[in-house]
């Protein structure tokens, strides 16, 4: 698929410049409420990522580069994008298989959220990646900027930066507003680079 190189070239780096303008004040807006709350036990983890927030910003730009390269080798292959499994009814999920299943749960749900939230510049960004990579479009479980990635990454972040497993996915959710923003705006660097180069 010829395409693929130009869709790496083409999207990643915009993508990767408006997050690093944006981090700072998403990591403060997401953790400022939850690190203010009386709870001490409540608000050790916000405090714990703001007190990490470099490193949390680094952690995350290395993990959307990450993402946006195994998507850009799944457009590459044709590889449709995983769906979430079903639940079976089966009782005996160890603690990890669990917490994998929340997570995919979880990256579903987000993925919903930005693509219904970031409509009005995600439906444009499609038409011109399948201009730039010369196809009559890109589907969308095909495509290398599918919203999971951002979620994803945001997941990783927290893990890296020594988050404990039991406080993650808790504090997962206070970043879904964050999380929008951050790729509404690299849908946005992305759509604007396109453009001036007549797509």
């Amino acid at each position: 698929r010829s395409g693929a190189r130009k869709a790496r070239e083409g999207c990643g780096a915009p993508m990767q410049r408006a997050g690093d303008a944006m981090l700072p004040g998403i990591v403060l807006e997401a953790m400022s409420a939850a690190a203010k709350v009386d709870d001490v036990d409540e608000a050790r983890p916000a405090k714990f990522v703001l007190a990490k927030d470099r490193q949390f910003a680094a952690a995350y730009q290395g993990a959307l580069r990450a993402e946006f390269g195994n998507q850009v080798r799944d457009f590459l292959t044709h590889k449709r994008a995983e769906q979430p499994q079903e639940k079976t009814g089966k009782p005996e999920l160890s603690l990890i298989e669990y917490g994998d299943m929340e997570l995919s749960t979880r990256v579903e749900r987000a993925s919903a959220l930005i693509r219904n939230s970031t409509d009005d510049v995600y439906g444009p960004l499609r038409i011109r990646l399948a201009a730039l990579v010369r196809e009559a479009e890109v589907p969308e479980h095909e495509s290398p900027l599918r919203p999971a990635m951002f979620y994803r990454a945001l997941h990783q972040a927290l893990e890296q930066i020594g988050l404990k497993p039991e406080e993650l996915l808790g504090l997962l959710q206070m970043f879904d507003a964050a999380v929008v923003k951050l790729a509404a705006n690299g849908y946005r660097a992305v759509n604007a680079h396109l453009s001036e180069q007549g797509l």
